[in-house]
């Protein structure tokens, strides 16, 4: 308000938290006076808002955590057994818990299938449930509480020029105001070292789809910001052109217009399309460095917000030093003979594919265990140490042992993945190694310790995924009928984890099923494999020797089909081995394949049936981004 007020003319200061303190009283004409009360009215509703959006959010991170702790520690009750048209039925004894697991199946069917694919892509209704809600927030609480006005007030040593007062100013100030607190949000939702895991139990990645997109709310509200801005100075105030001169070369304003260009370079750098043309390794080193820059420039710009930009920085810090202590964990020796940093030497296979081809990835390493299903972050010196991918370990945990078996399979793309193919290519069947620099790992708990009957559907290389989640489950004492659906295009693929399947066959319980969706029947011939034809399923008997496999047993069904398979027939055909009783899905693989899987899964969840002690109408799922 500088370019309003005369401070030097100052009788008294009125504080406003977060703006300019108001020269009381005001000694302009009724107009600019008027203006004036409006604009800091908005202002102090703007903190207000911001306020209670960071109140709401805590809050329901509060509750979120109350609830898992209760979770926790409660017990289930006793259930009831009755009849429903001369069937059984169990039902939990405890109202409460009846009315959640109803309600909870009631959701699943209704919020988590896909939905606006076209512009959201692959995340489910309740994604974009909880995004409709911030933004509905966002769009209510920028209009209230402005003044929409305007005031033509003469200039003071101009005669005959008039300036146009106007509540658009108010309103850009809101959305900047609100474009702050919404910073350490979206920061928050893109850390690896991520707090809302800690309280949500929600792995890091599935924030994925709330960071960009509310960082693209964030860039909107900046543009508004600036737009409105721009047109008050350089065409409502007068006299022009000496006014906006003298508005453009301020500091704060020269910081705003870097900071709007950094969230520019944010957001479009951040699109598919554009990730796809620089690489994703352009993509996130540029991303880190931008967004520290950016934090800065917002700093800079309006100093009195700066609570937003320090907690901003605070998680950005905190997520780049909890991954260098994990990675100095790993790779660091105090101890022993070999001391300091040790990397991991890899042996690389390389399986060609007319999808890119395959790497497989073996080591051994000293350090502690991980979770099943969980992921590290894989750097190859010799290719670049600036990069670092997310790969989920096939390989099972050894809690009890100092050292760790990784196997990885990771499919050859575009850039550093590609070159890892050339370097596998050039080393199979060589006897030498490659370094592995290893960051982690991450990811949480997928399948609730309660559940017996788990199903999985993988497709391709999602099979490092779902692999180790069920062999653990294969451990525990309430052990029910374990599936794996293994979804890949040739009969060769099966090559990528023979030793893992041949392990399959002493573990009870565990069917696999194996489903070829592509190739033609010759080929299938050529590989040593016998068909027996029906229609368009060919029921098959792999030759073990041509993919190192023994003979497989009655519970292991290998199925060509050359389509994709029908996940709800899949799925009803296995409840029916289950005798009704719930079961958890869960899965990794190609977004379609998760799209596709999260619509069947939904329709199997019943209220209705839940309500009525229908097991099977309470079916859970997870899906591995």
């Amino acid at each position: 308000m500088h370019h309003i007020q005369d401070y030097s003319e100052t009788s008294s200061l009125e504080k406003h938290w977060g703006f300019e303190p108001r020269i009381m009283p005001c000694t302009a004409d009724t107009g600019t006076c008027q203006y004036l009360d409006a604009v800091y009215h908005a202002h102090d509703l703007s903190m207000l808002y911001t306020f209670i959006l960071w109140a709401i959010i805590l809050g329901i991170l509060s509750v979120w955590v109350g609830l898992r702790v209760v979770r926790r520690f409660s017990k289930e009750t006793d259930s009831v057994i009755f009849e429903v048209d001369g069937q059984q039925r169990v039902s939990p004894s405890n109202l409460h818990r009846r009315l959640v697991y109803t309600t909870t199946a009631y959701l699943r069917r209704r919020l988590l299938p896909e939905s606006l694919t076209l512009i959201f892509g692959h995340v489910s209704r309740l994604q974009l449930l909880i995004f409709a809600i911030l933004s509905g927030y966002l769009i209510l609480f920028s209009l209230i509480g402005i003044t929409y006005k305007n005031w033509v007030t003469p200039h003071k040593t101009e005669p005959g020029l008039f300036n146009t007062r106007t509540g658009a100013g108010g309103f850009a100030d809101r959305v900047g105001s609100l474009a702050f607190a919404l910073t350490p949000l979206t920061i928050a939702l893109s850390t690896r070292e991520s707090i809302l895991t800690l309280i949500t139990g929600v792995s890091y990645q599935h924030f994925n789809f709330l960071h960009r997109w509310t960082g693209r709310i964030m860039y909107l509200q900046s543009f508004m910001h600036i737009f409105i801005w721009t047109v008050v100075q350089a065409y409502l105030y007068q006299p022009q052109p000496s006014k906006y001169h003298a508005f453009i070369i301020q500091p704060y304003i020269i910081w705003g217009i870097v900071a709007m260009t950094l969230l520019t370079f944010l957001t479009v750098f951040s699109m598919k399309s554009v990730i796809k043309w620089t690489g994703y390794e352009f993509f996130l080193i540029s991303h880190l460095i931008v967004a520290g820059v950016y934090i800065g420039a917002c700093w800079s710009h309006w100093d009195k917000l700066k609570c937003w930009m320090i907690a901003s920085l605070v998680i950005l810090l905190l997520d780049l030093v909890l991954r260098w202590i994990h990675f100095a964990l790993i790779h660091f020796r105090f101890i022993g003979d070999n001391k300091g940093f040790v990397a991991a030497q890899a042996r690389l296979r390389y399986f060609d594919d007319s999808a890119g081809g395959i790497v497989r990835l073996d080591f051994e390493h000293a350090h502690k265990a991980w979770s099943p299903g969980q992921h590290y972050f894989l750097t190859f010196p010799n290719l670049s140490i600036w990069q670092a991918h997310p790969f989920t370990v096939l390989s099972s945990p050894r809690p009890e042992s100092p050292v760790q078996k990784h196997s990885y399979i990771i499919r050859c793309r575009l850039g550093e993945t590609a070159k890892l193919g050339n370097l596998a290519s050039q080393l199979s069947n060589t006897g030498q190694t490659t370094p592995v620099l290893l960051t982690g790992p991450y990811g949480t708990d997928v399948i609730p310790r309660k559940v017996s009957n788990i199903l999985a559907i993988t497709g391709g290389t999602g099979i490092s995924f779902t692999l180790p989640v069920l062999l653990e489950a294969t451990m525990r004492p309430n052990c029910g009928l374990i599936q794996l659906i293994w979804i890949v295009r040739y009969v060769k693929n099966l090559e990528w984890v023979a030793s893992e399947i041949e392990a399959l066959k002493d573990i009870r319980n565990f069917h696999l099923r194996i489903i070829i969706t592509n190739g033609k029947e010759k080929d299938a011939k050529d590989l040593n494999v016998e068909l027996k034809d029906e229609k368009n399923v060919s029921e098959m008997t792999v030759n073990e020797e041509k993919h190192g496999l023994g003979s497989l047993p009655e519970e292991f069904d290998l199925v060509y089909l050359n389509r994709r398979p029908n996940l709800k027939e899949e799925i009803q055909e296995y409840m029916e081995k289950t005798d009704g009783k719930s079961l958890f899905v869960v899965g990794s693989g190609p977004p379609g394949l998760g799209a596709d899987a999260r619509k069947a899964v939904a329709s199997f969840n019943s209220a209705r049936k839940v309500w009525t002690g229908d097991k099977a109408g309470d079916m859970g799922f997870y899906w591995d981004y």
